[in-house]
């Protein structure tokens, strides 16, 4: 097989991928996610029920890779914000109010698939486990630029300091999606959480209330 051939057979598969990971959200969207079929998905991409099996074991492994494009989003956001005039901490919080919109632009698509990812959390699903040590890393990189700044205690543990900030953003974005009607502006009250929690809950004087 040519280069030529071989580059085109990898864009007919990156196309048909897409094809179907459209597809999958669009009927997710309009049908709701748990009365859409495989069968339903590959009508509406035009593929054999084969061709899905080939690119994902099941119809939630559609709502992982979500996940992951929105943590590739906000890796490239990042990127992007480390060209700016910021600080160190500024940059991990843009880019994290970047992570939550990502989440803002369709709420019960969100619902489901946070729900989805708790539920191969539980199950130590291999690709939960990539979600989690993905957003691990990306999350770990911010906080330890912030502490080669300056902006963060250096003997503070970056891995411990990372579980805290996500625990924040999801716990955030859990309430934001599973309340009847959101609750407060997501982009405006994960960033207010995130200073609050690197700033200290302790008085600044030392002393009680």
């Amino acid at each position: 097989m040519t280069e030529t051939e071989v580059g085109r057979r990898g864009r007919k598969k990156e196309e048909t991928r897409a094809r179907i990971f459209q597809a999958a959200l669009d009927l997710f969207q309009r049908k709701g996610f748990e009365v859409t079929t495989v069968d339903d998905i590959t009508e509406r991409a035009d593929v054999a029920k084969g061709t899905f099996f080939n690119y994902y074991p099941r119809k939630e492994s559609v709502l992982f890779e979500l996940s992951l494009r929105h943590i590739e989003q906000v890796e490239a956001y990042g990127e992007e914000l480390a060209g700016r005039p910021l600080s160190a901490i500024d940059r991990m919080i843009e880019a994290m109010r970047h992570g939550v919109r990502l989440y803002m632009k369709d709420r019960d698509l969100s619902r489901v698939m946070l729900l989805q990812i708790f539920k191969g959390a539980a199950a130590l699903g291999p690709e939960t486990l990539e979600i989690n040590q993905r957003a691990q890393r990306m999350i770990r990189g911010f906080v330890e630029k912030a502490q080669a700044a300056g902006e963060l205690r250096p003997d503070m543990d970056p891995e411990r300091a990372t579980y805290v900030l996500r625990s924040i953003f999801f716990l955030a974005v859990l309430v934001w999606v599973s309340a009847p009607a959101p609750p407060y502006d997501l982009a405006e009250e994960l960033p207010a959480r995130i200073r609050l929690a690197l700033e200290g809950l302790a008085s600044r004087s030392g002393g009680g209330s």
